[in-house]
């Protein structure tokens, strides 16, 4: 047992390390297809969930009109108000996601196209300072979704009133954001 465990963690050894004279290019390639890769995921996964939602939302309907007489939709199936908040709350959450991370995305394709965007290269002040607004860009992203839930979910705003925080501070904070 103890042999072939052995053999497998030499062949491993044996296969990492492997060492290529154009290492660092592909590692800038395979690096800059992740990013990319990242935000097509997110925005494929979105509208895949979107119709998923909007594909069961119809079905829903029309599986109700068959049994309520007196449905309006004559079988057609129609989103309900609260599908159509779900969808549109996903949106705009994947939304705020991309266009916080679609700069640092490019930042980071930057880097590894220019060798002089870096901190101590030749463009450092242009970089420091995109680095800075990109930590903003992210922090924001973290911290606008607990106020996104709260204005378009009415369990969320629920149960965040239940908690140990106040209510009011919380909704008046939100009332100077939609002003």
């Amino acid at each position: 047992m103890y042999e072939s465990t052995y053999a497998i963690a030499q062949t491993f050894s044996t296969i990492s390390s492997v060492y290529t004279s154009n290492g660092a290019e592909l590692k800038k390639i395979f690096f800059s297809i992740s990013v990319v890769a990242q935000l097509v995921l997110v925005i494929i996964c979105t509208v895949i969930l979107v119709r998923k939602l909007a594909q069961s939302s119809r079905w829903s309907a029309q599986t109700a009109s068959q049994f309520d007489f007196t449905a309006k939709t004559g079988g057609q199936g129609v989103m309900s108000q609260k599908d159509k908040r779900l969808v549109k709350m996903i949106t705009f959450l994947s939304t705020i996601f991309i266009a916080c991370f679609l700069p640092s995305a490019v930042n980071l394709i930057l880097m590894i196209c220019s060798v002089e965007f870096s901190a101590v290269g030749r463009y450092k002040n242009l970089f420091l300072v995109g680095w800075s607004f990109l930590n903003c860009l992210e922090a924001t992203n973290a911290s606008v979704n607990i106020f996104v839930y709260y204005k378009m979910s009415s369990h969320y705003r629920k149960n965040y009133s239940c908690s140990n925080f106040r209510t009011s501070k919380m909704q008046r904070l939100i009332t100077k954001f939609e002003d």
